[in-house]
């Protein structure tokens, strides 16, 4: 049986425009922000889209977002600005009330200033993404209500202390996709839930992570950590994905506090030696532990829960080791692979493992492992793509 996970996406609206008027489609859309400025009705919009013309040369960003712009805007629920802004001016939303969802993406402001996100008490959510951003000053964001910030895919080196004042219902935050070498976990709000810090240069987990008690995703891949804390005071926690980093080892108990740990991913570290938490073992649901290409030689079973998701490629498993691991794996019940970790150990191309004598986890020496590993250079199966369809 085939299982796939259902993908929800965003729908995109393009829009043909004839003139630089605003025109009204699913959504007010506007060329510029002159044109929202002298428009008359907008006092009636609900949804605005402000975005230049595709279909001419393209258009370098040139406008500083004001509160005298946006005038009258006073029943705006949806509010998209792209490829306009060079600069937001403090205070610019202070007519927009009713915004709930603001989206500025494409464009070149690189700091966002003391007081510009002020007093949102029903915003849901706000992206700044992929819009140059390199310094955020304290204080930006002030006495909101804001549930999802998203500044992933900009140039932000550390996230400072004191940029979130009074902002407690702030559950989710995404800063993927930047330069952070450091952020200041004790600025976050207490209630985040899901915290995104992928792709970008940490060599360490923050300080304080354990202040963060109702968390409940947190993603670290692609970065430079070495090592891992202990998860102290993550009780919540559902998700952990610190793949492709530079971790070489894990304490035998390290995950044993993450009691409602349901996905960890450790995909494309150098780990050598691996202990499946405990509350991995026994009955339970569904969990899935994501362990391709490390330096895996052997992994224990016994006790393993029979809803456990793996991934293994990759890995120079010990041949001696694989046979009894194989053995263990069907015996649990733990018989779900991802279909790319199947399509690696089953097309007979591909080195599953090294014969280098008895069952034991000893390092396999450095050439063999460059030779093993070399031979999944020219492999087409996504296996980081897949990680969520199943075979049974």
């Amino acid at each position: 049986m085939l299982l796939t996970k259902l993908i929800i996406s965003l729908s995109v609206y393009y829009f043909t425009r004839v003139s630089c008027l605003c025109e009204k489609s699913f959504i007010v859309s506007c060329e510029t922000l002159t044109d929202v400025a002298f428009n008359k009705s907008k006092k009636t919009w609900t949804e605005l889209l402000v975005q230049p013309n595709k279909c001419v040369t393209k258009v370098v960003p040139k406008y500083t977002l004001t509160k005298d712009l946006l005038f009258g805007l006073y029943n705006l629920d949806v509010l998209i600005i792209s490829n306009e802004l060079i600069e937001i001016e403090r205070n610019a939303f202070t007519y927009c009330k009713s915004l709930q969802n603001l989206i500025l993406y494409d464009n070149k402001v690189p700091v966002i200033r003391k007081s510009t996100f002020v007093g949102f008490w029903i915003m849901l959510k706000v992206s700044l993404e992929n819009n140059h951003i390199e310094r955020i000053e304290k204080g930006a964001f002030v006495a909101t209500n804001i549930n999802f910030l998203d500044l992933s895919r900009n140039k932000l080196v550390v996230i400072p202390a004191d940029i979130f004042v009074k902002n407690s219902r702030l559950e989710k935050l995404s800063v993927a996709h930047n330069k952070l070498v450091f952020i200041h976990i004790q600025t976050l709000p207490k209630n985040l839930k899901q915290l995104y810090l992928d792709h970008n240069k940490l060599d360490a987990l923050p300080d304080g992570l354990h202040l963060l008690e109702e968390l409940k995703e947190l993603t670290i891949s692609h970065n430079y950590l070495s090592s891992l804390p202990h998860f102290e005071g993550l009780r919540l926690l559902e998700k952990l994905d610190v793949s492709f980093n530079n971790i070489n080892q894990v304490g035998q108990f390290h995950f044993d506090n993450l009691t409602n740990l349901k996905y960890l991913d450790l995909s494309g570290n150098s780990l050598k030696k691996f202990n499946i938490p405990v509350n991995f073992k026994g009955e339970g649901l569904q969990q899935k532990l994501f362990l391709a290409f490390n330096r895996l030689r052997y992994l224990n079973f016994d006790g393993v829960n029979s809803e456990l998701v793996l991934t293994l490629a990759g890995n120079p498993w010990n041949c001696k080791c694989l046979e009894t691991m194989e053995k263990n794996i069907l015996l649990s019940g733990a018989s779900v692979r991802t279909v790319c970790d199947l399509k690696f150990g089953g097309l007979g191309q591909n080195p599953i493992c090294v014969n280098d004598g008895d069952c034991s986890e000893s390092e396999v020496p450095e050439k063999l492992f460059q030779k093993f590993r070399s031979a999944f250079q020219s492999m087409d199966c996504e296996l980081f793509t897949d990680l969520d369809i199943f075979v049974n």
